[in-house]
């Protein structure tokens, strides 16, 4: 925390702290940063021209600030956005929107907090509606500091998950994640105003250790951008499983130090044991520890 604190003062910036009794602190960093604004400004038309002008939003979130949030950075990339605070409001858009008058919603995004029946429940009773025409991709919004919801995606078939509080670059990678679209990061700001493309020579891959979700689609979204593929692990073992499968073609480990069942440390030093074999073949291995 002392070196946060450090890189913050240098900054010119603040940390403030919300704790709870028995259940945690919530740190808040705030940074005055400087807007490249032509480059913003050539981004987001790059983006809304490219990318986002055909998908259809459909935003479901009863926080006022939250919604207006979304809907403003959204509509600024170029997609069209209806939104709603009203579960029963925005059943009845899914319905309607069945191509005939209404072109269907290619994004749903939604609160967990907002629906009154659990945010799972409103997912699975949609999905079961045979009045809409066609599911859009879904991404639901959880509560600060609920990691073990993100547990229960796959079981639903939601497509993403984002913790709050909502961080605009988060949710854009999320978006063009699910869409497989290309990262706008992956890309320069060149004399001659193109979009040219920033990649390695040859393939790469990279195994990821981590158990937060947010950071699997942080580093996910960063790496793939520049064309690195990605093999995630949400613990140390699972690590080192996915290590002996891939061995031969993994050129980097990012490695968390605290992940649940087996830590970094653990599954950096089992690794070590079998890359030793493995470098006898010639083969690179680089292994970075995440505090």
């Amino acid at each position: 925390m002392s070196i946060v604190k450090n890189l913050v003062d240098m900054m010119s910036g603040e940390i403030k702290v919300y704790s709870t009794p028995g259940e945690g602190s919530t740190f808040i960093i705030n940074l005055s940063l400087n807007i490249d604004k032509d480059k913003e400004s050539f981004y987001t038309k790059a983006l809304s021209s490219n990318h986002f002008r055909n998908i259809r939003t459909l935003i479901l979130e009863k926080s006022g600030a939250n919604i207006n949030l979304i809907g403003s950075y959204l509509s600024s990339l170029g997609m069209h956005c209806e939104l709603t605070s009203s579960e029963t409001s925005a059943l009845n858009m899914l319905e309607a929107a069945n191509g005939k008058f209404a072109k269907p919603f290619d994004l749903f995004i939604v609160d967990y907090d907002t629906l009154a029946e659990g945010g799972f429940n409103f997912i699975d009773k949609i999905r079961n509606n045979n009045k809409i025409v066609k599911m859009p991709k879904l991404i639901i919004l959880f509560p600060m500091m609920r990691y073990d919801l993100f547990d229960k995606l796959n079981e639903h078939g939601i497509d993403m998950g984002i913790g709050k509080p909502i961080i605009p670059s988060i949710l854009l990678n999320g978006i063009l994640d699910i869409f497989n679209l290309k990262a706008v990061c992956g890309l320069h700001f060149s004399a001659d105003r193109e979009l040219a493309p920033v990649k390695f020579e040859k393939t790469h891959n990279v195994l990821l250790a981590e158990d937060n979700k947010t950071n699997q689609l942080i580093v996910k979204s960063f790496l793939e951008q520049v064309g690195i593929n990605t093999i995630i692990a949400n613990d140390g073992k699972e690590a080192v499983e996915l290590y002996k499968e891939h061995q031969n073609n993994i050129d980097l480990i990012l490695m968390d130090l605290h992940m649940p069942v087996m830590n970094g440390y653990e599954a950096a030093e089992k690794i070590r044991e079998l890359s030793a074999k493995v470098l006898c073949g010639c083969i690179k291995l680089w292994l970075l520890l995440i505090q």
